[in-house]
């Protein structure tokens, strides 16, 4: 940040482009090539904008900055938990299809969120849980139909029958 602050590194910069911009020069007065010349395109753009130097600098200070907070933070209640990673989501994502009822879903989900490892539940204890989970309101099919007669809309006009 010194040298950004004491301008010893907008000096180093304009020297550079100082060099650039004579080079191409030089060779464009000796060897008059197009303006669309690969290498003097190369030479116009090798020049650095001051202000494209100090963000880059000063990005790249940040970030050092921000990665070693956060890795000191990572133990802390604050932070957020660890996301899974793609294969940990396919593998969840696969055991779901496997898995029976919805119920069965809820009960391999709370398993994996207590970290309780599902093949140690006895098929008593499986058997109990499903029962809890039957007096859910949330886990009832709301639109369980079956035995009813299909439900008219309420603004559907009635048809009159053709004699």
């Amino acid at each position: 940040m010194e040298i950004c602050i004491d301008q010893i590194a907008n000096m180093r910069v304009e020297q550079m482009n100082l060099v650039l911009e004579a080079t191409r020069q030089t060779v464009m007065s000796k060897y008059a090539p197009g303006e669309d010349d690969l290498y003097m395109r190369t030479l116009e753009l090798g020049q650095v904008q001051e202000s494209d130097f100090y963000s880059h600098v000063m990005h790249d200070d940040l970030d050092s900055i921000v990665r070693d907070i956060r890795e000191a933070q990572r133990k802390d209640k604050t932070t957020a938990d660890p996301q899974p990673t793609l294969d940990d989501v396919k593998e969840k994502f696969e055991q779901a299809l496997e898995q029976g009822s919805q119920e069965e879903v809820v009960i391999h989900e709370f398993c994996d969120r207590m970290q309780i490892p599902f093949e140690k539940i006895s098929s008593e204890d499986f058997s109990a849980f499903l029962r809890i989970l039957s007096l859910s309101k949330m886990l009832k099919n709301p639109n369980n139909m079956r035995g009813k007669a299909k439900p008219q809309p309420y603004y559907a006009p009635k048809r009159k029958k053709r004699r």
